[in-house]
């Protein structure tokens, strides 16, 4: 749940993880400016966004392909019962 403290300058409500006020932009010292980046440090990420990708995606077929697999096989579906009623019709006299 959200806490609320007062700004020490304005005397307004704001959140208690804010770096500072948004209504007159005082800066919040202490542990309320921690909180508002909850603790992270950039430097301390080891989270490889381009190993994370290749990972994921490069293993994979492509959607592409199958597309084309699934369209072919569609197409020769529907067009097989024609191509088979034009030949009766010229085969009967």
């Amino acid at each position: 749940m959200l806490q609320f403290i007062d700004c020490p300058k304005c005397k307004k409500r704001v959140r208690e993880t804010a770096a500072q006020c948004h209504h007159c932009g005082t800066s919040l010292d202490g542990a309320a400016a921690e909180h508002a980046h909850g603790g992270y440090d950039a430097s301390e990420d080891d989270f490889d966004y381009d190993e994370y990708l290749e990972r994921e995606f490069d293993n994979k077929p492509p959607l592409k392909k199958l597309w084309v697999y699934v369209a072919w096989v569609l197409v020769f579906a529907l067009l097989f019962p024609i191509a088979l009623q034009i030949m009766a019709a010229f085969r009967a006299p």
